[in-house]
């Protein structure tokens, strides 16, 4: 589809998407990927009732790549973001956030500046950030190598690299794939080079912070993703209504890797369940609840359960939204804490 235009409070022009009608759900991409990676989605997530709002961040996809430096910040990309969710769902208006590995590291920092915007959130393959001085600077190495690849070998280098598993998947073969490839291959170097310079690999952790959050929260992790499998548990014991779910036999990129279980794991959390699926739950893990889109966009959250912490929940040094974060078993949630909003 072809993509409409936002124009950001200095001018740059973001490429925006959007389908359907009903509750806003807001997709923001991890680096170096586009709003393609989200493409499975979108036709489930509509035929459920959902408008489905898709976007470039600046120097990503089809989105305007500045040259200067300065273009390009956290703070800058968290004022697009609330420059898109004005245009798609009103301004000043509330959606679904929805994070896929940076991209979920931006919701987190937006929830935390303007949480009244915030529907819920649905973090994918992510985590809350480098808290200890050394895994940070170990991480902004590390974007600063893969910019410097890009600058090099251009994107069809790093799209026969390995590090192309952590963008389209280890399935590259799938049609979704392909057309994900595609669109970050047409991608321009400049602008993805310094965007991970001055943006990802300087972004700051949220970690002491994510308590704040009162957002009914879904974390969502590959099976294999041993890079994010501790973030998620970290993000999933901090979070104060939160739930875990682990995706069987998916690595980084579960959106393209097992499109189907994601989707269906996303309207699990928006959905209500139906009776007996309410009941089977109840029976598995406590009492549910659901993300109420049928009231105002003001929230406050009705706790329908405890919030039972994992054990050996603390984060270890080196949490992360990015490689290098230490594999750990997974947990699922225990009891029932998405909770139930409604109208303040």
């Amino acid at each position: 589809m072809a993509a409409e235009r936002v124009v950001a409070t200095d001018g740059v022009r973001l490429a925006v998407e959007a389908h359907g009608d009903g509750p806003p759900i807001l997709f923001s991409c991890g680096y170096c990927t586009t709003r393609e990676n989200f493409r499975p989605q979108v036709a489930p997530l509509v035929a459920a009732g959902f408008r489905v709002l898709l976007w470039d961040y600046r120097g990503h996809g089809e989105s305007d790549a500045p040259e200067q430096a300065h273009a390009y910040s956290m703070a800058q990309v968290l004022d697009d973001l609330s420059c898109v969710l004005d245009w798609g769902a009103g301004v000043g208006g509330a959606a679904v956030l929805a994070g896929f590995s940076f991209g979920g590291l931006a919701s987190l920092h937006f929830a935390l500046r303007q949480p009244g915007r915030v529907r819920a959130l649905m973090l994918l393959d992510t985590g809350p950030g480098f808290k200890n001085p050394e895994a940070q600077a170990r991480w902004r190495a590390q974007t600063e190598k893969t910019a410097a690849i890009l600058e090099q070998r251009g994107f069809d280098g790093f799209l026969a690299s390995r590090g192309a598993d952590t963008a389209v998947g280890r399935h590259r073969e799938a049609p979704a794939a392909i057309a994900a490839a595609a669109a970050i291959a047409r991608q321009r170097v400049h602008g993805v080079a310094q965007f991970g310079r001055q943006v990802s690999g300087l972004a700051p952790s949220c970690i002491d912070e994510l308590a704040q959050i009162e957002a009914p929260s879904l974390v969502l992790v590959g099976a294999e993703d041993t890079a994010f499998l501790r973030a998620a548990e970290v993000l999933a014991a901090r979070l104060p209504h939160a739930r875990h779910v682990v995706i069987p036999d998916a690595g980084h990129v579960t959106t393209l890797e097992q499109p189907e279980a994601v989707t269906q794991a996303l309207l699990d959390f928006l959905l209500p369940p139906a009776p007996q699926q309410e009941r089977g739950r109840r029976q598995e893990r406590g009492r549910v609840g659901f993300v109420n889109f049928s009231v105002s966009p003001r929230w406050r959250l009705e706790a329908e359960g405890p919030r039972r912490r994992p054990v050996n929940s603390e984060p270890g040094p080196d949490v992360a939204f990015g490689p290098g974060v230490g594999f750990c078993r997974n947990r699922t949630d225990r009891g029932g804490f998405l909770g139930r909003w409604r109208s303040r």
